[in-house]
């Protein structure tokens, strides 16, 4: 049995038809019951689970009574029962259990003399240092280490470092002598002080470095912001030119309460006009990225026109293992074209970019706009990332673009067709059967618009004046969009926009899958006032029939002190930017928190998401004016 912080207790019992069960007791004396089919009395522990659920590990038995099979059970909050085998089979029982600070089960195994930890999606790791670990019972601590009790001895065990990797770093002149810098931030919003170690390690020969370390305490609240990442590391005695400066920085963070409180952006830009442009990109969570072989990445919305051009950079994450990997690009007229690039070989911790990638291959087998699908080949796997940056021609303006899986239904956060502000849609159908993509878009609380755009068989649709050729008007708000096939029923389809002004300053926004969006609190780093920049804060109602209340808490990132919060009611696929979100607080840089504290849905969702945008120019009409996506982060 276990009580959890939401006032919920858990236990089993026989119910009285004989029925093994797992009961819940809600604080209002509630009783609900959940059945699986392998629940029995075998059960050795339980943990509360951070959004609500729990975890408990139990043995299928032989005749005589021994464990033969652990297994690992996760409920939902929704009441959803998932069963996790311990591999390998057989001899492999699940014995004492908790939820570590990084969201996952952590459990012991007698039959494997080991410590084991499962996530939310069934992948097994396993600790191998020579230990033999077991105990029926396990706690996570205060501390953040997991407690268990073996052989008449308290033994602890202290989680792995978080680890990220911010995919570029850059300190060099591109091809016509303008000079590109990045900058970076990293945010503690976690509840214990936290080690940081970044670790620069360069893509290219002709940097003074080939590695560069710097180890950083950061108190809890607190945000490091550094101008000029290069410049930064100079100061720190690493000898490193002024130009011909690009690779990745990992993050290692050591400490975390939660596991995963810390955050990471980087920026890079270079002069434009009366400003600066560039673009925005998250740290890549190690944890989060495919790491086996044949895993493959899409990227979508990759074009090369007279307007702009479109660049591939690939990253290895691991920092020991060496990387190979195959770029395949599809054609997006729907002809099935496919045209594969050399293979790239990375080392571990490397960065390479495939400029203009589309203009690469042959000019008899080029394509004006399609997709990339990145896979990993070789005999040992590795975690590694991809990414697509869509450069303006005239004021080399990117946007970001990250993977995409496709979705049956997914949410742009902002569909913009005000002032001088347009929206380019992107929709691609990469599957082998015709899809219809139904869209939803409320601008400014009004009634629901709606427009619909069918897809052939592998492709892909880039709309530049979207609210103009489907007849969506005027207005700011969010667009949700439904794949559906012939039969009407669910289908897998990928969209999102890019938003830019007649000038070419732009930013992208992804298309989120609404199955993602189950956090009820949910941070956004990087936030920044002066300097040449300011910072908005958006908030996005996910749901389309309720109204959600967000209690948004700035946090200033000097002192680690939170401000006093604010309440919002945003009404079904209601949209809410706070414009200079420091400025009110007079603070130079911090971070925002969301938590949603209420909402009128009858299921109880509250799907939501937040975001920032960070701008050239402190106030506006200064500066380019060009934005940065500033991404929020969760727990799990």
């Amino acid at each position: 049995m276990c009580g959890c912080p939401d006032g919920n207790f858990w236990f089993t019992a026989t119910t009285t038809s004989g029925l093994y069960s797992l009961v819940r007791l809600s604080p209002s004396g509630r009783y609900d019951y959940f059945r699986s089919p392998r629940i029995d009395e075998a059960v050795t522990d339980m943990s509360c689970a951070s959004d609500g659920g729990l975890w408990f590990s139990m043995n299928d038995q032989d005749p005589f009574g021994r464990p033969t099979l652990g297994v690992i059970v996760r409920v939902f909050p929704d009441g959803r029962i998932v069963e996790y085998d311990v591999p390998p089979h057989p001899l492999s029982d699940a014995g004492g259990l908790a939820e570590g600070p990084d969201g996952a089960a952590w459990f012991t195994a007698f039959g494997l003399g080991s410590l084991a930890r499962v996530d939310d999606d069934g992948n097994f790791s396993f600790i191998s240092d020579g230990r033999f670990r077991y105990g029926d019972d396990m706690i996570t601590g205060r501390d953040g280490k997991l407690w268990f009790a073996f052989q008449n001895e308290l033994t602890s065990f202290t989680l792995p470092p978080f680890l990220q990797t911010v995919p570029a770093l850059v300190g060099t002149r591109g091809g016509s002598g303008v000079l590109y810098t990045s900058d970076l931030s990293v945010a503690n919003w976690g509840s214990s002080t936290t080690t940081v170690v970044l670790r620069y390690t360069s893509s290219r020969p002709t940097s003074g470095v080939s590695e560069a370390a710097v180890t950083e305490q950061l108190l809890p609240g607190r945000q490091l912001v550094i101008d000029d990442a290069f410049a930064w590391l100079r100061t720190r005695g690493f000898s490193i030119p002024d130009t011909g400066n690009v690779g990745t920085l990992s993050v290692e963070a050591e400490s975390a309460l939660p596991w995963r409180g810390v955050s990471a952006v980087a920026r890079t830009t270079s002069p434009s006009g009366p400003g600066r442009s560039g673009v925005a990109y998250s740290a890549l969570r190690t944890e989060s990225l495919p790491s086996s072989v044949g895993s493959t990445l899409r990227l979508f919305g990759l074009r090369q026109t007279s307007a702009d051009r479109t660049n591939l950079a690939l990253v290895n994450a691991s920092l020991g293992l060496p990387l190979r990997l195959s770029v395949t690009l599809v054609a997006g007229d729907g002809s099935g074209t496919r045209v594969a690039v050399p293979d790239v070989f990375l080392a571990p911790g490397k960065w390479t970019q495939l400029d203009s990638v589309l203009s690469s291959v042959p000019e008899e087998s080029r394509f004006p706009q399609g997709w990339a699908e990145v896979k990993s080949l070789g005999d040992e796997g590795a975690p590694f990332g991809a990414y697509a940056v869509v450069n303006d021609n005239v004021t080399n303006d990117g946007s970001y673009v990250a993977p995409a899986e496709p979705s049956a239904e997914v949410i742009v956060p902002a569909f913009v067709r005000v002032g001088a502000y347009q929206s380019e849609l992107v929709l691609a159908n990469p599957s082998s059967a015709a899809v219809t993509a139904e869209m939803a878009f409320a601008p400014n609380d009004a009634a629901q618009r709606t427009a619909t755009v069918t897809l052939a068989p592998l492709e892909q649709r880039i709309l530049p004046r979207v609210h103009e050729e489907l007849g969506l008007g005027y207005g700011v708000g969010p667009l949700v969009v439904r794949f559906r096939d012939g039969s009407g029923n669910a289908a897998p389809g990928v969209a999102f926009v890019r938003v830019a002004t007649p000038e070419g300053y732009g930013v992208s926004l992804p298309g989120t899958p609404l199955a993602e969006l189950k956090a009820s609190k949910v941070r956004v780093a990087g936030l920044r006032q002066g300097n040449g920049v300011r910072s908005n804060l958006a908030l996005v109602n996910a749901e389309t029939d309720a109204t959600l209340m967000l209690k948004v808490t700035i946090v200033d990132g000097e002192t680690g002190t939170k401000k006093e919060p604010m309440t919002m009611t945003l009404p079904p696929l209601g949209f809410k930017q706070l414009d200079q979100v420091l400025t009110p607080y007079g603070i130079a840089q911090g971070w925002a928190e969301v938590e949603r504290t209420s909402t009128t849905s009858t299921t109880g969702s509250g799907r939501f998401l937040a975001y920032g945008v960070l701008n050239d120019g402190e106030r506006p009409g200064e500066g380019t004016g060009d934005g940065s996506i500033l991404p929020m982060a969760t727990e799990k």
